[in-house]
């Protein structure tokens, strides 16, 4: 992040009245470190500052402070975030220019981010450094805030040495991006406007050299680098960075297109889930003395005599006919696989109707897409497979075996080309292959008899559903966030809102911006126009004049068959008499007793269990869940020494 003087100027801004660009970044890192630890998501994230008027690193590189080391995010992060956005923690700018080997404060910040990574332990992570500034010219100065009489050939130097810095990251697989910053409308304090970030030259060479022709949406790389040096707005930061955090593959296989021979045709593939449920983080077990994590450790025990036995003690076993037919390990596996390789094996192609039925989802499908990484030439093949199926309106039906452990199973192959948005940026559909499967026969459930609706509702029925569904729809907000996804799970936010209030000693916000509790409420209640007011009223009369075009006495036999609740279950009465006599024998059991003897003695510890628990149903007293003895003897000694007193 820049911290030149023009970074701490106040602007007006659309969403705010008066913020510093500096403040705005803050503000937004801020947000995005929040979102990744809601989303459970423990990347390293680090803060390095350029322009500063203070040094703080280990390599002494000048003007730079690394303000957040580069660790996994924790709650010290977040507090150090919100103090520079406070401003409990100041940061002046430096407003020279760097006096030692013509190295500009950008080539000195690069510097010092890929030392960073350089001396950090994940050597196989996605690394990224994101240069976020509002001065854009370098030979202005302003940038390094140098004086605008230095040597012209000093910045030469000092550029060519940032960007063959930035070559030499690109090769280590470091990526490096600009985000301009240009949303301010005008200055707060009387003078003129800063000019807004422009495309210059440095800049677009900057991302002529980092930026990777796969990772372009635009057609072109200058149409990439112009849209990221003057469309893009810091409150895309966020999306930016978990771009490619959800996008792993589930599995990497080979197509083998036609059937195997001597000129076998395939091409490399990658298997990707689109949807998956996000599950609330599951609480770690602790011991409540030393408050060390508690290990679980499963053992198979044989039930007859309760020795733990090893693997080798073991064999697994199958009912059949009432006889106990036994296989190996190795015998199952090899049944599982049928010997069909691992990978996708084409079986034909069919049309897409007679395969495709929506009520036989055994699973969420996943989406197939090339790997040229690993085949040259398959995004190729793929993509003209892909669009003769679409063509034909065809799918291809294929064996696949995801993993060696892995029945095979039938799947088809449902071609989708790719669909944008209107501003050709935002993809909605992406282009490739749904992996439909295909049930088999055993998997299919029949309906049960009688299950045809039967009777047809009249036309004054259908005329006052109409009328109610019109009173029904919802607004146009609704639909937005349909039509996005960005609809959030009230669950996971109201648990992550209470964690997060915990651990920062602070209470839960339901507007803060990042939880947003109030506004993803509002989606799941009913909205109160329908509640009260004059949409209610036309709610309430459409529904009176559906009831009595469905029947005259529609509540009264509504309630009548809600009346009859549950079907009782029939009462065996050899059963009833066993629970009897059970029960009879317990209480003469508790009877026939001396417990105050006993307590006196010091021998209730020979009491049984089950005379443990007679004593407690004989006198009402409330047992722990899954009491063992000493939980039981506590109760009844507490209730004894009650009695006695």
């Amino acid at each position: 992040v820049d911290c030149s003087p023009n970074m701490h100027l106040k602007y007006n801004f659309e969403e705010s009245k008066e913020m510093t660009y500096f403040e705005s970044v803050c503000k937004q890192i801020h947000t995005i470190c929040r979102q990744k630890l809601k989303k459970g998501q423990l990347d390293h994230v680090g803060l390095v500052l350029f322009n500063c008027h203070d040094t703080q690193n280990d390599w002494n590189h000048q003007s730079c402070r690394i303000e957040i080391p580069l660790k996994e995010l924790d709650k010290f992060a977040i507090d150090h975030l919100a103090e520079l956005l406070s401003g409990t923690r100041e940061v002046k700018a430096h407003a020279t220019m760097v006096d030692s080997d013509d190295k500009s404060h950008l080539d000195l910040a690069l510097w010092c981010c890929t030392s960073i990574f350089n001396d950090s332990l994940e050597k196989n992570a996605k690394k990224g450094i994101y240069i976020l500034t509002c001065n854009d010219d370098m030979e202005a100065g302003s940038f390094l805030g140098s004086d605008k009489t230095k040597n012209d050939k000093k910045k030469a130097s000092a550029q060519a040495q940032c960007l063959q810095r930035v070559k030499d990251s690109s090769e280590k697989g470091i990526l490096i991006d600009v985000w301009p910053l240009y949303d301010a409308i005008s200055l707060v304090q009387d003078g003129p406007m800063p000019t807004h970030f422009q495309c210059t030259p440095f800049f677009k060479n900057l991302l002529q050299v980092s930026v990777n022709t796969d990772d372009c949406i635009s057609e072109t790389k200058e149409e990439e680098i112009a849209y990221r040096l003057t469309e893009r707005k810091i409150s895309d930061l966020d999306k930016e960075i978990d771009g490619g955090l959800c996008s792993r593959s589930q599995a990497s296989l080979e197509w083998m297109i036609t059937p195997p021979g001597e000129m076998p045709f395939k091409i490399a593939i990658k298997l990707f889930s689109l949807t998956m449920e996000a599950k609330k983080p599951t609480p770690i077990k602790v011991q409540t003395q030393t408050n060390k994590t508690i290990k679980a450790v499963t053992q198979n025990m044989c039930a007859a005599t309760g020795k733990l036995l090893d693997a080798q003690q073991m064999e697994s076993f199958y009912n059949f006919g009432g006889g106990s037919i036994p296989l190996t390990k190795d015998e199952t596996l090899k049944l599982k696989s049928m010997d069909i390789p691992q990978g996708i094996t084409t079986l034909g192609f069919a049309p897409k109707h007679l395969v495709i039925k929506p009520g036989h989802n055994l699973r969420a499908c996943w989406l197939m897409r090339p790997d040229d990484k690993r085949a040259s030439n398959s995004c190729t093949s793929f993509r003209a497979l892909l669009q003769v199926l679409v063509e034909k309106d065809e799918v291809a039906i294929c064996c696949i075996r995801k993993r060696s452990n892995d029945a095979a199973r039938l799947h088809a192959l449902v071609p989708q080309r790719e669909v944008r948005a209107c501003d050709e940026r935002t993809i909605i559909a992406c282009e490739g292959f749904h992996v439909v499967p295909l049930p088999f026969a055993d998997d299919i459930r029949t309906l049960p008899p009688g299950f045809a609706l039967s009777e047809e509702p009249e036309q004054p029925a259908v005329d006052a559903a109409k009328k109610l569904l019109k009173c029904l729809k919802f607004g146009d907000e609704f639909f937005q966030y349909l039509e996005s996804g960005n609809m959030s799970n009230p669950s996971l936010l109201t648990q992550f809102a209470q964690i997060e209030a915990l651990a920062l000693s602070t209470k839960v916000d339901r507007a803060d911006p990042v939880t947003n509790l109030d506004e993803t409420m509002k989606l799941i209640e009913v909205p109160k126009y329908m509640i009260q007011g004059e949409v209610a009223e036309k709610i309430k009369k459409n529904v009176e004049l559906l009831k009595a075009a469905v029947s005259a006495e529609y509540d009264v036999e509504m309630e009548s068959k809600s009346a009859g609740g549950k079907r009782k279950r029939e009462v065996d009465p050899e059963a009833a008499a066993k629970a009897t006599e059970k029960k009879e024998d317990a209480q003469r059991m508790v009877a026939e007793t001396n417990w105050s003897s006993m307590l006196a003695n010091n021998s209730l510890s020979k009491a049984t269990m089950p005379m443990l628990k007679a004593y407690c149903d004989a006198h009402d007293l409330k047992k722990p869940s899954a009491a063992k003895k000493a939980d039981l003897m506590e109760v009844v000694v507490t209730h004894l020494n009650q009695l006695d007193t």
